[in-house]
């Protein structure tokens, strides 16, 4: 079962990062600037984190794996659709059709590792896990920047379709009838199970995890979005070279996920969440004053710095409200991407205006403050 939610994990995680690389070619083709094409990553992005608030509730009530089964069919339904997109306003509105189905994949599936894996190995399992989302990012931004290079975006949306389409398959043969899906009992009212998601707000820790993946993805994702378009206009490189420099990110990510166990054993959350955050302070200095070749070190140091950082945020939320993990999970998740809709809005009017650098510096300072202001944080609740 895993596995399979790891495959829909990976084309949701594709998605997200997948129009990165292809905004040059959108902007071009639709005659628009590359700040007025982003649209489609902001409102991918705005659905990705506000639909996470409807299926959190819907998966404690339902069942998580058949909640995940259904919309992961949807997902791959309209992203097939942005391949017959006339103009950027239609394949705006249908990246955003395809977040409101995509929104809830890691989310619950995150919440069912939650729930059927102790605690003791529960990041270590969720470092796993979120292998198969950063190879999702290293392989939709590479993809996707060498098919709109050699062949179009919309080839890049055609591929990521039929993924979608393959994990909405294995997962509903790996699950069996429907009917064997739904949680065992009588489920709660659904406006209760809402009510109840909403209360969590009401908790200390709920409000700092929350707060701080939203800055995360904020100050991350609001200058990551744009080094692509950054290296293209700035540099002259082509799209299939900037997906592969923005896959060394992945990369970065990668490493971390695979040797988790040996950094957590050695680091602690604390230390994580601080040289995390310092990481990828340094790595966005490094791009705001270097050019394209020193990308190849920047980047992976970014990719292991954003894990060390967002994989101990991920853990405190499994622990948020275990008797409601999904609403907890799709709280923090809907966060996260709002922080990114938040950050990507505003870096690209900065973009069209002074270019990248702006977006670059401030994420450079932010990230370290937000890593060690949590590490500060895990350090007094562990006293408490």
């Amino acid at each position: 079962m895993i596995f399979w939610l790891a495959a829909a994990a990976f084309a949701s995680s594709a998605s997200v990062r997948v129009a990165d690389p292809l905004l040059p070619s959108i902007a071009g083709e639709f005659g628009e600037s590359i700040g007025g094409a982003s649209h489609i990553v902001t409102a991918y992005a705005i659905a990705y984190g506000l639909f996470q608030l409807v299926y959190g509730p819907l998966g404690d009530r339902m069942g998580k794996t058949f909640v995940v089964t259904i919309i992961t069919l949807g997902a791959s339904l309209a992203t097939f659709a942005c391949i017959f997109a006339t103009s950027l306003g239609a394949l705006t509105g249908l990246r955003f059709l395809a977040g409101v189905f995509a929104g809830g994949l890691i989310p619950l599936s995150l919440a069912y590792i939650g729930d059927t894996v102790p605690l003791a190995a529960r990041q270590t399992m969720l470092a796993r896990f979120v292998v198969a989302n950063t190879l999702g990012l290293v392989l939709g931004q590479a993809a996707g920047g060498f098919l709109a290079e050699y062949l179009s975006w919309r080839a890049v949306f055609g591929g990521l379709a039929i993924f979608f389409l393959i994990a909405a398959v294995g997962l509903r043969r790996e699950l069996g009838p429907l009917r064997d899906l739904r949680p065992v009992g009588t489920p709660p009212p659904l406006l209760e199970s809402y009510q109840k998601a909403f209360g969590l707000f009401r908790l200390p820790m709920v409000r700092a995890v929350l707060s701080s993946i939203f800055l995360e993805g904020v100050l991350l994702f609001g200058a990551l979005t744009f080094v692509g378009s950054h290296l293209h206009a700035r540099f002259g490189l082509g799209l299939d070279r900037v997906g592969l420099v923005l896959a060394l990110f992945g990369i970065g990510g990668v490493f971390y996920s695979l040797a988790a166990p040996l950094f957590i054993r050695t680091m602690g959350e604390r230390g994580l969440a601080s040289a995390g955050g310092v990481l990828l302070g340094v790595g966005f200095l490094g791009a705001a004053v270097s050019g394209p070749s020193p990308f190849l070190v920047i980047a992976p140091a970014m990719g292991l710095g954003w894990m060390m950082l967002h994989n101990t945020l991920q853990t405190k939320a499994t622990q948020m409200a275990p008797e409601a993990r999904g609403s907890a999970m799709a709280l923090f998740s809907s966060s996260f991407y709002i922080g990114q809709t938040t950050g990507v809005a505003l870096a690209g009017l900065s973009f069209d205006a002074w270019g990248a650098v702006p977006g670059f510096v401030t994420a450079a300072i932010g990230l370290p403050l937000l890593g060690v202001l949590f590490a500060v944080f895990l350090g007094k609740i562990a006293k408490t």
